[in-house]
């Protein structure tokens, strides 16, 4: 039996985003919330590897479920181990994250399980989940779905 690959990429029928992640200052705490919205939410899995410069990165991080196609709720990571956080060595970029848009047929369960891990998304209702990301560069904005 073929084992699923990670955050569900077998599930996509076409290009789109389908999960998105947090800043994580205190993973047990989030754990605890996300295991109240799906029970297998929530295990912790440490990671780490050596950058091209030598550096090491250390992660820990809340692992999102394989299932649904895109699930709206975000996984939790946290980069205190590392040397430096990776986005460190990443060469600069005009655009930024200006906002996450969330649609789900529960939005009042999503916005309080944002709320209770101190995320700002607008969640708003529809049939099908969708992940929206607004990016603001140098042209106006952009949305990403």
């Amino acid at each position: 039996m073929q084992q699923d690959r990670w955050m569900g990429i077998d599930l996509l029928e076409s290009p789109k985003l389908i999960r998105w992640a947090i800043k994580s200052d205190n993973l047990q705490n989030d754990q605890i919330i996300l295991r109240k919205y799906h029970p297998e939410m929530g295990k912790i899995w440490p990671g780490s590897r050596q950058t091209a410069s030598g550096g090491l990165l250390q992660w820990e991080l809340i692992m999102p479920l394989s299932e649904p196609e895109v699930e709206v709720v975000p996984f939790a990571l946290d980069w205190s181990q590392s040397d430096m956080h990776p986005t460190e060595v990443l060469e600069s970029t005009p655009f930024k994250l200006n906002e996450i848009r969330l649609t789900h047929p529960e939005p009042a369960k999503i916005d309080q399980l944002l709320h209770e891990l101190n995320v700002e998304a607008q969640v708003v209702e529809g049939t099908t989940p969708i992940i929206q990301a607004q990016l603001q560069g140098p042209d106006g904005f952009l949305i990403v779905i």
